[in-house]
């Protein structure tokens, strides 16, 4: 990383930076002379261990990934710092992709913030446009009721739920009710198909209030009943006398 020690860093005698809260530590690598970042906790458990908790060592021996698989390819010393110097202090990468800057990083950032803004824009949306479902009648229980206490008066002995029909007959019942229109109803269908059918109407109790177009009256009443006979075939049984007698040779 680009790095240069400022008046709020102090430098160990190892040669070791940490800022001013003592929060983070860097290191120079000893090939490319780039500085690497770690927070207190992860130097001294992770990156210090490696060298023997020996700060010295570290500053002597260490080289930092980058720098590792520059000299894996061929290149000295000298010519990672020359890269170095000419990429204004960043070694770039070996496959060609450009390295992240802090812009690169800040848009990428601004672009997830936005998309975070939207996708919040979208769930308000459906919320607000959502049908609320109404809460079950079975999840309307509002107390418990103690029937019977033991004998001490504390410990229940029978408990049930209280709903909030508990004792109203009339809860389920609509709170406007409307009389039925009979000219209204009847017009399309007969409230009596027996009557209709069987009887041609007679005995209808709100034949005087029917609309029914094909309803019988006095003129057409007989008129279109048809009559249905059933016949029934008598089958001649055999008489014993007709019954032929075998004949002995």
């Amino acid at each position: 990383m680009k790095f240069k020690p400022g008046k709020t860093f102090v430098t160990k005698p190892s040669g070791v930076v940490v800022n001013k809260t003592g929060e983070w530590y860097y290191w120079q690598c000893t090939v490319s002379g780039m500085y690497t970042m770690a927070t207190e906790e992860r130097f001294k458990k992770t990156v210090l261990p490696e060298y023997g908790n020996d700060e010295f060592r570290l500053i002597k021996e260490f080289v930092s990934a980058p720098a590792t698989r520059y000299l894996a390819a061929g290149y000295t010393k000298e010519q990672i710092r020359e890269i170095v110097d000419k990429n204004d202090g960043i070694l770039p990468s070996l496959s060609g992709k450009p390295r992240k800057t802090k812009a690169d990083n800040q848009k990428v950032e601004a672009e997830r913030e936005e998309t975070e803004t939207i996708r919040q824009e979208r769930k308000a949306l459906i919320e607000k446009t959502k049908r609320k479902r109404e809460p079950s009648v079975l999840a309307t229980a509002v107390v418990d009721r103690i029937i019977t206490t033991s004998l001490d008066g504390v410990a229940p002995v029978k408990v049930e739920k209280v709903y909030a029909w508990s004792g109203d007959p009339n809860y389920f019942r609509s709170s406007t009710t409307t009389p039925i229109d009979i000219g209204e109803v009847t017009k399309d269908s007969c409230l009596y198909p027996p009557h209709f059918l069987d009887d041609e109407c007679l005995g209808c109790p709100v034949y005087d209030r029917c609309t029914l177009p094909v309803k019988f009256t006095e003129e057409t009443r007989g008129k279109n009943k048809r009559l249905v006979v059933s016949t029934v075939k008598k089958i001649q049984s055999w008489r014993d006398d007709e019954i032929p007698v075998p004949v002995e040779e």
